[in-house]
């Protein structure tokens, strides 16, 4: 079986340490911080969720996110509230 891209790379990223996982999601935050707001993404705004990082176009705040998953949330918990 032929493995995409973003296979092969998160299989190499479970291998990471937990330092170098937060370096990566540091990285990847860098860069989508860097989309507009209206374009989705995550985005931080002064006023909204004291300015931490959040979901473009929601009170969503990124923390609470991966605390959620770091307590053993999986995606389907997150579709049925």
């Amino acid at each position: 079986m032929i493995m995409t891209k973003l296979q092969e790379a998160l299989q190499l990223i479970e291998q990471l340490s937990p330092e170098d996982k937060l370096t990566i999601f540091a990285q990847l935050s860098t860069i989508i911080f860097q989309q507009e707001e209206g374009e989705g993404g995550i985005v931080k705004t002064e006023g909204i969720c004291g300015g931490s990082a959040r979901i473009a176009n929601t009170r969503i705040p990124v923390s609470g996110i991966v605390e959620s998953k770091r307590l053993g949330m999986t995606d389907e918990d997150f579709d049925h509230p």
